[in-house]
């Protein structure tokens, strides 16, 4: 059996000061943590409600998998998270727009609360190719 060599990748400097990794490469696999809609290096979300967190956390996504040497394309499974299931609808028009014809595997589950009072988060499992 080979080992598999763990290769952490961050998106920004900020990053450094977490006890995580924005996206951890393990042989030809991604694994990119949840992804808020925050504004870059700042404690908050966006505005304009679950459709804006859900475009700017995909775009944090985005970055990880692209730092790592994958892409948007190239994902295989989704989870989501969301505070309220009436923002279901909401979020997958933007989940739609951002991925177009490709249709990863998807988990969507409902939370009660998530960190700085998101209402969406996502993760993911990629590959590199």
């Amino acid at each position: 059996m080979t080992d598999l060599e763990l290769e952490p990748f961050d998106t920004s400097e900020a990053s450094t000061n977490r006890p995580l990794c924005s996206s951890m490469r393990v042989g030809d696999t991604v694994y990119v943590s949840g992804c808020l809609g925050r504004p870059d290096g700042e404690q908050r979300v966006v505005e304009g409600g679950v459709a804006a967190e859900s475009r700017q956390a995909l775009y944090h996504m985005q970055a990880s998998l692209e730092v790592a040497g994958s892409s948007m394309v190239r994902v295989a499974k989704c989870m989501v998270f969301l505070t309220d299931m009436t923002d279901f609808d909401a979020m997958n028009r933007v989940y739609s727009d951002i991925f177009g014809a490709h249709r990863p595997a998807r988990t969507v589950v409902v939370v009660t609360e998530l960190a700085f009072g998101a209402k969406f988060e996502i993760e993911c499992v990629a590959s590199i190719g």
